[in-house]
């Protein structure tokens, strides 16, 4: 029994490890296209609007600390998981 329940943890771990991931590479690939677009600009236009460098250089800030912030709680409960299994694994 605790073989079927190990292999449904590993994949339940797998499948957010992979959603994860998609969701952080959307993540660096829309910094990156803000990035490569907007290199050499004091001001940025977006739909017409003017936004002040400073102002999207702390937006961008605020947006890598709640990617970070992501990740930690997701490493959180991916331990917890660990921990869990651990203690089944045990009995």
């Amino acid at each position: 029994m605790t073989t079927n329940s190990t292999k449904e943890l590993k994949l339940i771990h797998l499948l957010w490890t992979i959603m994860i991931a998609v969701a952080l590479g959307g993540v660096a690939w829309g910094i990156m296209k803000n990035e490569l677009g907007n290199q050499g600009k004091d001001i940025i236009e977006v739909k017409e609007k003017k936004v002040d460098k400073n102002v999207f250089e702390m937006h961008l800030e605020a947006q890598k600390q709640q990617t970070i912030t992501f990740v930690e709680t997701v490493n959180k409960g991916f331990d917890r998981i660990d921990k869990r299994l651990e203690n089944i694994e045990n009995k």
